[in-house]
């Protein structure tokens, strides 16, 4: 049981390896061991957008050989970064995932869903945009595949 979890072990950092030295080119990031936590090569720490990058590159390697395909979803997937770093992460995500659904905060959807827009598949593009409504309270308004809607929602203007 020890010899194949060190085999495990082994394969997602050279697979996750892989991927961060696709998508953070000459940033020289990679990881060491999985030790409780992903433990970086000859590192104490690592920026906010590479640690983003390692972190989400480590996930789609274990979604990676699985029997079903199923969708990665993130809530807020770069909330706390900075404008630049959000930008980043919409460029890494769509090359990461087959499939991939965004809940995208209000702070988030100028930097993080127009990259996206530009660079993702538009083929596979959906937009879904559900707010309070005021009248039926407790209800909700949904608009499906209405981009438009989508890129002109405000939630200051529908408060």
């Amino acid at each position: 049981r020890e010899n194949a979890m060190i085999k495990i072990k082994k394969r997602l950092v050279k697979e996750t390896n892989n991927k961060i030295g696709r998508i953070l080119i000459g940033d020289n990031v990679a990881i060491e061991g999985i030790h409780h936590s992903l433990m970086i090569e000859g590192k104490s720490g690592v920026s906010a957008g590479q640690s983003v990058a390692v972190g989400y590159s480590f996930i789609s390697t274990l979604f990676e050989n699985k029997t079903l395909e199923l969708p990665f979803i993130i809530d807020s997937p770069a909330g706390p970064l900075d404008y630049g770093v959000r930008r980043e992460t919409a460029r890494i995500l769509p090359n990461l995932f087959h499939q991939l659904i965004l809940f995208v905060i209000p702070s988030e959807k100028p930097a993080f869903v127009s990259h996206l827009a530009k660079n993702a598949n538009k083929q596979g593009t959906q937009y879904f945009t559900a707010s309070k409504d005021k009248v039926d309270m407790g209800g909700m308004i949904c608009h499906e595949n209405d981009a438009k809607y989508f890129d002109e929602f405000d939630i200051e203007e529908d408060d």
